[in-house]
């Protein structure tokens, strides 16, 4: 009678592991594999509640992947202890009925929630990749140690698949970032090559900054060059400013960081800098234009407009920016030079 009770229970156990290889070639994404997981993982062992959670190192936060009678869905703080604490149990799992007092904040009251038994921790090689979290049993039975052992190899499958799904996302993440710089690329030599060919100086200004406003999807902007013998640095150009009077310093901070850094900045509603109370903007973006060592002027954009509203501005839109303002300022350096070679030979 025992044998047979037996050879049931590993027959169903071998046809829930069949089960999860199935769920591991069908599904596409790593929360659909996660909640198959955890389907299969508490139907197996007869449990009611359970979790996966994501672990992020660069936040040191845990997320929710999926999870079976827990409320909370958003990320929160991981304990202080979490990674070095769960690599004693690499090659194991934690029973939640003894005390652990690494334990706390919001983890642990998803564990009280999920009236947690088992804790497995997901490691791929010396990295924690999260947590899988396993309430009671139905009948409030103790986990035999074949249960246990089959936590565990269905935790070590979820681990490699979880691990695989990383490594896919950043491939495509790689492909997204070669594809923007390629866009970039060909955006550049297509502004290069419009700007190149216009030789009067107050037409290249307006050129330049129409493309800038275009390409960063910005609500307006302005030429800054500074005037001769004076400190105030005037609009030699201007899209969309109607208050463009405002009278703006070279020897405002934000320019003498500009100057020494020869690189351009962005400010946010954080920053609260006087060049945003005297435009009155809190999204602003300055990059300067320089040919060679000599800034020639600034070019200052406001307001990132996308789909969701107005967006802060990124270091990708600094890099397109100082790239577009440094081709600018060749062009620029081009016009004026032909300017006073015209000049020279009406003389």
């Amino acid at each position: 009678m025992v044998e047979v009770s037996a050879l049931d229970q590993l027959d169903y156990y071998l046809a829930s592991l069949d089960e999860l290889g199935e769920i591991l070639i069908d599904a596409d994404q790593s929360a659909s594999v996660s909640k198959g997981v955890l389907r299969l993982t508490l139907g197996t062992v007869i449990a009611s509640k359970g979790a996966i959670f994501l672990y992020h190192h660069n936040i040191d936060q845990l997320s929710v992947l999926a999870s079976q009678g827990l409320i909370k869905q958003t990320p929160f703080s991981s304990p202080k202890n979490l990674s070095s604490q769960s690599m004693k149990h690499r090659y194991g799992h934690i029973e939640l009925d003894k005390n652990q007092s690494w334990i706390t904040g919001e983890l642990k009251k998803c564990i009280i929630e999920l009236s947690a038994k088992i804790l497995v921790p997901l490691f791929h090689k010396d990295r924690l990749l999260g947590l899988l979290c396993v309430g009671k049993k139905f009948m409030g039975e103790a986990y035999t140690s074949a249960e246990i052992k089959i936590l565990e190899i269905i935790a070590n499958h979820l681990t490699k698949a979880l691990y695989n799904y990383e490594l896919i996302q950043n491939v495509d993440e790689k492909g997204r970032q070669l594809n923007l710089k390629l866009l970039e690329l060909e955006t550049l030599f297509d502004i290069s090559v419009a700007i190149s060919s216009v030789l009067d100086v107050d037409e290249l200004g307006e050129e330049i900054l129409w493309r800038s406003v275009g390409i960063l999807n910005a609500s307006k902007g302005m030429m800054l060059m500074p005037k001769e013998n004076s400190p105030i640095l005037e609009p030699n150009s201007s899209f969309n400013w109607e208050d463009s009077d405002a009278l703006i310093s070279k020897k405002l901070t934000i320019f003498k960081k500009i100057d020494d850094s020869k690189s351009g900045v962005i400010l946010t509603p954080e920053d609260k800098n006087s060049l945003q109370k005297k435009l009155g903007e809190d999204h602003v973006i300055i990059a300067p234009i320089q040919a060679k060592e000599n800034v020639l002027g600034y070019m200052v954009l406001c307001n990132k407009e996308t789909r969701h509203g107005v967006e802060a501005f990124t270091q990708t839109d600094l890099d397109l920016l100082s790239a577009l303002c440094n081709q600018g300022a060749v062009a620029l350096d081009n016009a004026r030079l032909f300017k006073d070679i015209t000049e020279a030979k009406q003389f």
